[in-house]
């Protein structure tokens, strides 16, 4: 298994504090749901239906949340400082 930047992972998968390894994760959990998505909009030429709307909505949604909590995760720590300084 290979971690983030090439470097090899741990044995348990990745380091639970690091947020580049959650951040690849989460972006390969994503990549996984929007190909779901992609397979399953075939547009059946008999009848011009989607194959499977339902997944298709369903996999761009999951992928999309993906996406927002990997933005999350690599949001820097709120500095104590910066914030009473403004308040100040």
């Amino acid at each position: 298994m290979v971690g983030v930047e090439g470097r090899p992972a741990p044995l348990g998968g990745g380091d639970a504090r690091d947020s580049d390894w959650w951040s690849s994760l989460l972006n390969y959990v994503v990549s996984v749901f929007f190909m779901l998505s992609a397979l399953t909009a075939v547009t059946l030429t008999t009848t011009g239906e989607m194959v499977n709307i339902a997944v298709v909505n369903s996999g761009t949604f999951v992928g999309a949340l993906c996406f927002l909590i990997g933005s999350y995760v690599l949001l820097p720590p709120s500095s104590t400082t910066a914030s009473s300084a403004i308040g100040a």
